[in-house]
């Protein structure tokens, strides 16, 4: 298990070089500046700003001060949030997506598996057909008409939450959490249940009921673990698209996290702030694929060899 975790691990290393590399690349290759704003600075104002961000250099020079800035930690400094660095900027933020992100994975995981579970032993019923509509509705409708349909609901017509700014308290982080959930658990509810139907037509699950064990004990025994599998693979995207990516949900909600930071850093053509979030993002991905690919190969010994 060692040796296929650090193989896992050397594999990502140039992974997350070539994201950096294409990132930085795109974002230098964009016309205008970060400083190319309606209000005109003087040439010398401009010559003294371009030079502390190191941006009258060769290109190829500030993408290796870029890089040796990263390996140390350091996502270097903000154009557009004088006196903040990105590490700053995604310290205050980072925390808020967490907490909005993890809560609506963690309910998204337990609801959409009960419900993909419970829609499998029961095909063809009022349950099964509930579910494939959530899932089918998660699907297609989109965050942006979901959301602002919640919002006329609980918020203008029960008057029931508060709408218009964002705390860290249930009231506020109920409709973004929410909302979050319903997409996460339409997605893994429709799955769950299409690989719980496929291993209970298993050969050896046939054996087991010709043994004549309870359905309990065949589902729980013998059927849950494989079944999971395919939400294991899932976890991973879902985990980064819950956490570093909910740009709608977060400019919908007002929520001072990643997503917001994202759009900001890119309508002030701030470089080093949205190449900072792409870093980021770019190191949970790999981080929660490489969990995955942990947890499955603990599942399933086979994926090691």
């Amino acid at each position: 298990m060692l040796s296929y975790i650090l193989k896992r691990i050397a594999g990502a290393v140039p992974t997350i070089l070539v994201v950096v590399t294409v990132c930085f690349m795109m974002l230098h290759s964009v016309p205008g500046g970060p400083f190319d704003g309606e209000r005109q600075v003087s040439e010398a104002v401009l010559a003294n700003l371009q030079a502390k961000y190191h941006l009258d250099a060769p290109l190829y020079e500030q993408y290796l001060h870029y890089l040796n800035n990263l390996i140390h930690g350091d996502l270097g400094a903000s154009f557009k949030y004088a006196d903040w660095s990105v590490n700053d900027l995604v310290a205050n933020a980072l925390p808020v997506s967490l907490t909005v992100g993890g809560i609506s994975l963690v309910a998204a995981l337990v609801i959409g598996v009960l419900l993909g579970v419970i829609a499998a032993l029961r095909q063809n019923s009022l349950v099964d057909y509930f579910v494939m509509f959530l899932g089918n509705f998660g699907s297609a409708v989109p965050s942006f008409i979901i959301g602002p349909v919640m919002i006329l609901i609980f918020c203008l017509w029960l008057n029931w939450l508060p709408y218009g700014q964002f705390e860290m308290t249930p009231e506020y982080m109920a409709l973004p959490v929410g909302l979050l959930t319903i997409i996460n658990v339409a997605t893994l509810g429709r799955v769950m249940r299409g690989s719980l139907i496929e291993v209970l037509n298993s050969n050896f699950i046939r054996t087991a009921r010709a043994k004549g064990l309870p359905m309990r004990t065949i589902v729980m025994r013998h059927a849950l673990k494989p079944a999971l599998l395919p939400i294991v693979t899932l976890l991973g995207p879902l985990a980064v698209s819950s956490i570093a990516q909910a740009v709608v949900t977060e400019s919908m909600f007002s929520i001072p996290g990643l997503g917001r930071l994202l759009i900001n850093g890119a309508l002030n053509r701030d470089f080093t702030l949205v190449l900072g979030l792409v870093v980021l993002i770019a190191f949970f991905t790999v981080l929660f694929n490489l969990i995955v690919d942990i947890v499955y190969a603990m599942l399933d010994p086979r994926i090691r060899y």
